[in-house]
C-alpha cells in the first residue's frame, strides 16, 4: 500500500519551486499551458474552424448562394467559442484567486455579448436592415456592465472568514466524518478462467448488505465498479468518492473450494482497521458474505437494528447452483449486447428449472424481456 508523501512545510530554497508550483519564467508559463490544455485547444479549434469555414464557403455560398457576410458570422462565432474556451481553461487552471474574483467569470459574458452584438449587426444588414448598430452595441456594453457590478457585490458579500475555498475544502471534511464506505471490486485471483462472474457477484452482495445500514453511506455499485482494475491508490479513490472508509479483497474459487480476503481500510490514516481470511466451500459463501459484512458493522462500531439483522441474513436465493446462474446472468445483464442477454436468458431459465419460482429470478428474467 503506497502512503500518500508528506511534504516539508518549510519555504522552498531560492530559485526552487514550492512543492505544487510551477517554476519561473519561460518554463513556468510552458508548464501552465500545458496542464491547462491550451495547445490542445487551440489546435483543435483551428482544425474544426477550418472544416466548418469550407463548409460554408464552398457549400453554402458558392453552390446555395447564401449571402458572403455569413462567412463573417461563422468566423466570429468559432472566435468567440476559442477565446471563451481559452481563457476559462487558463484562469480555472489558477491557483490563487484574490478577493475570491473568479476573472473568467466576468471575462468569458463579455466576449459573448460583444460577439453577439457584432453577429445580430451582421444579420441586419444580411437582411438589408441598417442604422441599428450603436443601440446594439450599446446594449451589449450595458448588460456586461451590469453582469460585472453584479459578480463584483455578489464577491464581495463573502467575508474573510468565510470564502468560497474555505467552504470547498470544509465540505469535503464534513461529509468524511460520517460513516462512509466504498466497496471496491473484489480482485479475481481463481486459477479457472471466466470466474469473474462470481467475485463481482460477492461485491454485490456486500454492497447490498451494507446498503442496508442506515448508519452508512455506501457509494453505489455503478461508481465502485469504475475502479476495476484501476491502479490508484486507497487514498486517491477515497478522495475521489469523498469516502473514509474503503473496503478491498480478493477472491480464490478452485473447484468446490473458496478462499475470501477481505480488509478495511481507514482511508484518511491509510490504516488497516480490519483484515480477515475466510476459507470453506462453495455451499459455505452465504455464511461467508455475512460474515464479511457483519465483520466491518462490527470494525466500525456499530450496532445492528432488528430490521438491518433481517436484511442482512436474508438470502433470496438459498440453492448454490441457482445461485450462480443467476450472477452469471448478472454479469451478463450489466454488458447489454444481444448476445450478452440471450446469455442471461439461458442462465435465468435454468436457475428457475433448479429452484422453482422465486421474485428475485422473474426480476432479472423481466429485465432481460425488456432489454
Amino acid at each position: 500500500m503506497h502512503r500518500p508523501k508528506k511534504y516539508d512545510q518549510t519555504l522552498p530554497a531560492e530559485g526552487i519551486p514550492a512543492a505544487g508550483g510551477s517554476p519561473p519564467g519561460p518554463a513556468g508559463f510552458l508548464d501552465k499551458l500545458r496542464k491547462r490544455k491550451i495547445a490542445q485547444t487551440t489546435a483543435a479549434f483551428i482544425a474544426g474552424g477550418w472544416l466548418i469555414l469550407e463548409f460554408v464557403h464552398w457549400i453554402l455560398i458558392d453552390h446555395y448562394h447564401i449571402h458572403e457576410k455569413w462567412l463573417d458570422v461563422a468566423f466570429l462565432s468559432i472566435l468567440g467559442a476559442f477565446l471563451c474556451t481559452v481563457v476559462w481553461r487558463w484562469f480555472q487552471g489558477a491557483e490563487k484567486r484574490p478577493g475570491n474574483v473568479r476573472v473568467e467569470v466576468l471575462v468569458v459574458p463579455w466576449v459573448v455579448l460583444l460577439i453577439m452584438a457584432v453577429n445580430i449587426i451582421l444579420i441586419l444588414e444580411i437582411v438589408d436592415v441598417r442604422g441599428r448598430s450603436w443601440p446594439i452595441l450599446l446594449a451589449a456594453i450595458i448588460l456586461g456592465i451590469a453582469w460585472t457590478v453584479f459578480k463584483a457585490l455578489q464577491w464581495a458579500a463573502l467575508t474573510p472568514e468565510t470564502p468560497k475555498e474555505a467552504i470547498r475544502e470544509f465540505a469535503p471534511l464534513a461529509a468524511k466524518s460520517e460513516k462512509s464506505i466504498v466497496v471496491l471490486p473484489f480482485k479475481n485471483i481463481s486459477p479457472e478462467e471466466g470466474q469473474d462472474y462470481f467475485s463481482d457477484g460477492i461485491t454485490d452482495e456486500i454492497i447490498a448488505d451494507l446498503s442496508g445500514v442506515r448508519a452508512l453511506r455506501v457509494i453505489s455499485r455503478s461508481s465502485a465498479m469504475t475502479y476495476k482494475g484501476s491502479t490508484k491508490t486507497i487514498p486517491e479513490i477515497a478522495k475521489e468518492l469523498n469516502v473514509r472508509y474503503v473496503l478491498e479483497g480478493s477472491v480464490r474459487k478452485s473447484g468446490d473450494n473458496l478462499r475470501i480476503t477481505a480488509q478495511l481500510i481507514d482511508a484518511g490514516r491509510d490504516t488497516h482497521l480490519w483484515t480477515e481470511k475466510f476459507v470453506g466451500s462453495l455451499a459455505d459463501v452465504f455464511d461467508i458474505q455475512e460474515k464479511v459484512s457483519r465483520a466491518i458493522v462490527i470494525a466500525l462500531k456499530h450496532e445492528l437494528a432488528p430490521d438491518e439483522e433481517r436484511t442482512m441474513t436474508d438470502r433470496p436465493i438459498q440453492n448454490l447452483r441457482a445461485y450462480e446462474c443467476y450472477l452469471k446472468a448478472r454479469k451478463d445483464m450489466y454488458q447489454c449486447s444481444k448476445e450478452s442477454m440471450e446469455r442471461a436468458l439461458q442462465s435465468l431459465t435454468y436457475a428457475l428449472k433448479v429452484y422453482g419460482e422465486s421474485p428475485l429470478l422473474y426480476a432479472a428474467l423481466g429485465l432481460v424481456h425488456l432489454q
